[in-house]
């Protein structure tokens, strides 16, 4: 968006250390931004500082000058909330096309320098995980040596759990509805469970 975060530089996975084999091993879960981590901030930079204020200024008979001077206070209100990465909730705002502007600029899209390879290596990765998502529960405890005690649940000892309700559903005239069980043994030491109703969460 047209703020000084624009100007920042982009530090992507060509800057990242390079990991060994052990360290894929131990990871769990890969969490990324695409623009400034796998994409060059240039076209998100020349999309709304130069394409987006150009468009706007067109549908509003509007100079650039005009334009920018508006749309800025407006960029700057929804930066840090949801509403600043979402396509819809601008194009509705700016009453734009955002994503058909995006793809007649998709030309201008580039990777960042080794963000290809690392993508490989964390698909190399997941992959391997999911041809081994079978093995037995007991197998997987076992693999990670930890104190076992037959009296309590190997991996936590205390769950949470708010489950959203679960609606009627008819089909060929047959009525399915959610039926509550009582449970008499538990499976955790401690053990939560919160579900919505009329009053709030019970």
């Amino acid at each position: 968006m047209i703020s000084e975060r624009m100007n920042a530089t982009a530090t992507g996975p060509a800057n990242a250390p390079v990991l060994t084999a052990s360290d894929w091993a131990r990871i769990e879960t890969v969490l990324l931004d695409l623009d400034g981590t796998l994409l060059d901030l240039a076209f998100d930079n020349f999309f709304w500082r130069t394409r987006v204020p150009e468009a706007w200024a067109r549908s509003r008979s509007l100079s650039p000058e005009q334009a920018q001077a508006e749309l800025q206070p407006r960029f700057r209100a929804r930066e840090g909330t949801l509403d600043w990465y979402c396509i819809d909730y601008w194009s509705r705002e700016l009453e734009l096309d955002i994503a058909a502007l995006k793809h007649g600029d998709a030309h201008h899209i580039r990777w960042l320098p080794g963000a290809r390879e690392f993508l490989g290596r964390v698909r190399e990765s997941m992959v391997g995980a999911y041809e081994h998502q079978d093995l037995p529960f007991a197998k997987i405890v076992e693999t990670q040596r930890l104190d076992r005690d037959t009296g309590r649940w190997p991996i936590y000892q205390i769950a949470f759990a708010c489950p959203d309700p679960v609606p009627e559903v008819e089909a060929a005239g047959v009525v399915f509805a959610a039926e509550p069980t009582e449970r008499r043994a538990a499976r955790y030491d401690i053990e939560f469970v919160a579900r919505a109703g009329p009053g709030g969460a019970r």
